[in-house]
């Protein structure tokens, strides 16, 4: 598997750690995020993420560097990737 990197604050490595079907369109993935360092890093990615439409949670893990993300099927990786990417820290 290829490794994809975030420029600006986050770096994202391995596309799809996990994979897990909750439902019958619901999905649970779980993604590397290298660079949060902070509390306040950890809440915008799960703002981000939970602002798109289909994402049920997001709960990040400054300790891991790991997001797990439940939601439904038809969000993809690209834009879960593109939510991670929009986080801007000011």
């Amino acid at each position: 598997m290829k490794d994809n990197f975030i420029d600006f604050p986050f770096l994202y490595t391995d596309l799809i750690k996990i994979k897990i079907v909750i439902g019958d369109n619901m999905t649970t993935k779980e993604f590397n995020v290298v660079g949060m360092h902070c509390k306040s890093c950890v809440a915008a990615v799960e703002l981000s993420l939970t602002d798109l439409d289909g994402v049920k949670t997001a709960k990040a893990d400054l300790d891991t560097n790991k997001v797990l993300i439940e939601l439904d099927n038809d969000v993809s990786d690209e834009d879960l990737i593109e939510a991670i990417n929009d986080v801007v820290l000011k």
